[in-house]
């Protein structure tokens, strides 16, 4: 099984650089809160910016690329969404800085 490479620091810099604000916002409330936050949570963090598909969609490339996990909620449809904690300090000190 190939290894994982570690992500440089200017490389996540200049991705968050190049996102849309709403984008920027979500990475930020889910980097500032310990617990996972349902879709519905983020949707209201970034004041309905973004369709609720929308945001699905790119949460769902998020984990495909190991940065972010989702949990089901227990006997629904929904998921609740959480950085991985490799990343989540990283986002959180870069996003400060902006």
């Amino acid at each position: 099984m190939p290894r994982r490479r570690q992500l440089q620091e200017d490389s996540i810099r200049l991705w968050l650089e190049t996102l849309p604000t709403w984008k920027r916002k979500v990475l930020e409330t889910l980097a500032s809160t310990e617990k996972p936050l349902t879709t519905g949570e983020l949707l209201e963090a970034i004041d309905y910016q973004a369709n609720i598909n929308t945001l699905y969609n790119w949460l769902g490339r998020l984990e495909q690329k190991g940065l972010v996990k989702s949990i089901k909620i227990f006997m629904t449809n929904k998921k609740a969404w959480k950085l991985e904690d490799t990343i989540k300090s990283n986002i959180k000190s870069l996003i400060e800085v902006m």
